[in-house]
């Protein structure tokens, strides 16, 4: 009895063995199904909300570390020291849109009230 291993890939998303035994293929039903969950999750960010999150932001000039944490974003740029928001934080507002809290969605500027 010889195994056979081909890999393929399906919408890139994953890696799958298939097995060929005797002609037939096996998979397990039960991972076609997650894969099928995984599709449609997929196509429905709004099923996402980050609470936190890090990232590496390559600027124009510089590599900058992003952070959203209790509720307040962080940026190693100079520019968001001094206005608490930078357009490294902006971008991956508008990047990750729904996937984030309301609340990490206002800038420092606008949760300023106005003055009277």
């Amino acid at each position: 009895m010889s195994l056979r291993y081909r890999t393929s890939t399906d919408a890139g998303l994953f890696l799958h063995r298939v097995v060929y035994l005797k002609g037939e293929i096996r998979m397990r039903s039960s991972l076609i199904g997650k894969i099928e969950k995984a599709k449609r999750y997929a196509q429905e960010p709004e099923r996402i909300t980050f609470s936190g999150l890090t990232a590496v932001f390559r600027g124009e000039n510089d590599d900058h570390k992003l952070s959203y944490a209790g509720g307040k974003w962080h940026c190693t740029c100079h520019f968001f020291s001094q206005w608490e928001t930078c357009s490294h934080t902006m971008a991956l507002q508008q990047i990750l849109g729904k996937m984030l809290p309301k609340e990490a969605l206002v800038s420092p500027m606008e949760a300023q009230s106005p003055e009277k």
